[in-house]
C-alpha cells in the first residue's frame, strides 16, 4: 500500500489544477505533468513470477468495470487518423497468451486502486478480481458475486452477479467488438517521455451502464495496449470515468494476487441495483417490447426473455432491436458480435432454462426484475446469462422490455 500512496501523491501533486486552465493549454501542460508524474512515481513490486508486456514509465489510460477517474491524456497525438482499426489480428495474437493482468487505476477522487483480474477458463470473460484502494475500499469478484467494502463503515455489499471486471476480458473478444464501433478510429502518434511509437484507439458505443467512450494506447512494437480510459459520455468528454497508468501482463495470476482479507465485524448487506438516467430515457418509446396484461412479472419476464433468446438463435435483429431498446443505437456489426458472437460455434443454441426473479427494484418507468438463465451454446458449452427486464406504462398500456444484463455472462462447468 506504500507504493501506492506514494504513485497516488505525485499523480495529484503533478496534476493539480489542471482542470481550471484554459482548453488551450490543458493539453500542453497535460503531457508535461502527467508524464514527469508517471516517470517519478515507485513502480509497484512484482510477485514472482513472469512479467511480460511492460513498458516502463506506462502513460495513463480500464470502467470496464467499477471507479471513476480524472488523470489526463499524455501521449503526444499527430495529425494522421485512420478508419481502419491498426493491426487488430496481431494485437489479438499478441495477447492470447495472457490470463491474467495487474492495473495501478487512479480514480476521479484521486484515489489509486491495484488492480488485479484474471480470465476465465475460455480466455473470453473476466473472472476472479480484486481492486484495493489507497482509502481502505475494496472491490472483488469471487464465484460470481461481487464485493464492495466501504472501510468507514465496515460493510460489505453485495451483487448476485459479476458486476466489476472487464467484460470482454482485456483480450482478443474485446478488441475484435470495439473495432466495429461506427466511430471507431486509430491515431499515431510518440511517447514523449520514451520516443517510442504509439497507436491509439477510439470509439463510443451505447452499453448497459450508459453511453460510454474510450482511447486505447498501445505499444507499436508489443501490440499490447498499455494505456486505457473510459468515458461516461460518448465523445470522450470531460474527465474520464477509469484512467489507467500501468498495465502489466500474466500468463497465470501470481499466487496471492486475488487474496482479500475483510475485517472481522463487517456487516453484509444486498447492493442496490440502479440504472443509469439516461438510458431510462431510452425505454419509454412504446414501439417496443411486449404487453404485460394480466400476467404476473415473473410470467412476463419468462415471456419476453423466451422471445429474446429465440431472436438471438435465429439472429433476427430486428426483434432484437424492439424488445431490448438500448441496442438500437448499435450497428449490425456490433449487435452480431455482442449477442451472436463473432464464431458459429459459440452461438446460442439453446434455453436451457429460465430462472425465478432473483430481485426486484423500482425506478421511475416502474418496477424492474432480475431473472437469471441458462444457456447453452453451440460448441455444447453453458452458461448463466442474468438480465433485468423493465416494466413501464406506454402508449396507454403496460408492457416490457428487457433492459440489459445484470453483471457479466459467466460459463458454468
Amino acid at each position: 500500500m506504500r507504493e501506492l500512496r506514494e504513485t497516488e501523491r505525485i499523480v495529484k501533486e503533478r496534476l493539480a489544477g489542471l482542470q481550471a486552465l484554459p482548453a488551450s493549454e490543458r493539453d500542453a501542460r497535460t503531457v508535461r505533468e502527467a508524464m514527469a508524474a508517471m516517470s517519478e512515481a515507485i513502480a509497484q513490486p512484482v510477485p514472482a513470477g513472469r512479467r511480460v508486456g511492460h513498458v516502463s514509465p506506462l502513460k495513463t489510460a480500464a470502467r470496464l468495470a467499477a471507479v471513476a477517474a480524472g488523470v489526463a491524456l499524455i501521449v503526444f497525438i499527430s495529425s494522421r487518423t485512420s478508419r481502419p482499426v491498426w493491426a487488430l489480428e496481431q494485437v489479438t495474437e499478441a495477447l492470447q497468451k495472457y490470463k491474467a493482468c495487474n492495473l495501478t487505476v487512479v480514480d476521479a477522487a484521486g484515489i489509486v486502486y491495484d488492480l488485479w483480474a484474471e480470465a476465465e477458463p475460455s480466455g473470453e470473460l473476466s473472472g476472479d478480481m480484486t481492486m484495493k484502494g489507497t482509502n481502505g475500499s475494496v472491490i472483488w469478484v469471487k464465484d460470481n458475486r461481487t464485493y464492495y467494502y466501504d472501510r468507514s463503515s465496515n460493510t460489505v455489499e453485495v451483487d448476485d452477479a459479476k458486476t466489476a471486471g472487464f467484460s470482454p476480458w482485456l483480450g482478443p473478444e474485446l478488441f475484435r467488438m470495439i473495432a466495429k464501433a461506427d466511430d471507431a478510429r486509430t491515431v499515431y502518434g510518440k511517447d514523449p517521455a520514451t520516443g517510442r511509437d504509439l497507436v491509439v484507439m477510439t470509439g463510443s458505443m451505447l452499453a448497459a451502464i450508459g453511453h460510454i467512450s474510450w482511447s486505447i494506447e498501445f505499444d507499436k512494437e508489443t501490440k499490447l495496449p498499455i494505456a486505457l480510459k473510459q468515458w461516461d459520455n460518448p465523445r470522450r468528454g470531460g474527465a474520464p470515468a477509469i484512467s489507467a497508468v500501468r498495465i502489466t501482463y500474466y500468463e497465470q495470476p501470481p499466487e496471492g494476487s486475488l487474496t482479500v482479507d475483510v475485517p472481522s465485524g463487517a456487516t453484509y448487506r444486498p447492493k442496490p441495483i440502479v440504472l443509469p438516467e439516461a438510458n431510462l430515457a431510452m425505454l419509454q418509446d412504446s414501439d417496443g417490447g411486449i404487453p404485460v396484461e394480466g400476467l404476473t412479472r415473473a410470467r412476463a419476464a419468462r415471456s419476453i426473455l423466451v422471445q429474446v433468446y429465440a431472436a438471438s438463435i435465429a439472429g433476427d435483429l430486428r426483434t432484437i432491436r424492439k424488445l431490448c431498446p438500448l441496442t438500437r443505437s448499435w450497428n449490425d456489426e456490433i449487435l452480431k458480435s455482442v449477442i451472436l458472437g463473432r464464431d458459429e460455434s459459440r452461438r446460442l443454441a439453446e434455453v436451457v432454462a429460465i430462472g425465478d426473479v432473483l430481485r426486484e427494484g423500482y425506478d421511475r418507468l416502474g418496477p424492474f426484475v432480475v431473472v437469471p438463465s441458462r444457456l447453452k451454446t453451440r460448441d455444447g458449452r453453458l452458461w448463466e446469462d442474468t438480465q433485468i427486464v423493465q416494466f413501464r406504462q406506454a402508449g396507454g398500456r403496460e408492457s416490457c422490455v428487457v433492459y440489459g444484463p445484470y453483471g457479466m455472462l459467466s460459463e458454468i462447468r
